[in-house]
């Protein structure tokens, strides 16, 4: 017999995007809040689209994009109050960030060729600045 358990949550930060949207936004409980950041492919466009018609049926869940670099352009003080408090969680220790690799700054497109090759899989390349 197989046992089948839904979860419903409040909120889910998806920084996968394409597929998982759709999985995403079907645990959410009603009145639930999925927020979409990170890049996405042109090929993702379709899921975004499915993601944002699904703000138009009557439905209590919310979906909507987190993007950083709008959030600087549009809203300076409300990116830097997100990013003061984000470094302040940083400091005392309550995030932790995964680290794949660090590497000196002057290795920047080895990096980048890392990240493009798709040998990185969990975490992210810090560079550290040169001497």
């Amino acid at each position: 017999m197989m046992v089948r358990v839904i979860i419903c949550v409040d909120a889910v930060f998806d920084a996968i995007g394409a597929k998982s949207l759709k999985c995403s936004y079907e645990i959410l409980r009603s009145g639930g809040r999925l927020v979409a950041y990170g890049a996405f492919s042109p090929m993702d466009i379709e899921y975004w689209l499915m993601m944002f018609t699904l703000n138009l049926v009557p439905d209590t869940r919310e979906f909507m994009l987190y993007s950083i670099q709008t959030l600087k352009r549009l809203k300076p003080d409300w990116f830097h109050e997100d990013l003061t408090l984000l470094l302040n969680l940083l400091k005392q220790g309550k995030i932790k960030p995964i680290v794949a690799a660090r590497m000196p700054l002057n290795q920047a497109a080895q990096a980048h060729e890392l990240l493009a090759s798709g040998s990185v899989k969990a975490g992210k390349i810090v560079l550290i600045c040169n001497d």
